[in-house]
């Protein structure tokens, strides 16, 4: 999904700021640990807390979300 480079850490109230305004392309999730891509192609990592009331934030503003298992955790099918 995104490419594999130096990715910055921004704090989750920036991260908020970009998903209200609609720069926000698409996001990683795995675990608390949220990597974005903006839609100038800038990336960057914000930690999180709740990613449930995220998601819906996200999902109103149309960014395209995936979600990555943690290593170490396990998945029911």
């Amino acid at each position: 999904m995104m490419p594999r480079e130096s990715v910055t850490t921004l704090v989750y109230s920036n991260f908020v700021s970009h998903v209200d305004g609609g720069d926000v392309d698409e996001v990683m999730i795995a675990g608390s640990t949220v990597t974005s891509k903006l839609t100038d192609g800038t990336s960057f990592r914000t930690i999180v807390s709740d990613e449930h009331d995220m998601i819906d934030s996200l999902l109103k503003h149309r960014v395209r979300v995936a979600v990555a298992a943690v290593n170490g955790s396990s998945e029911s099918n």
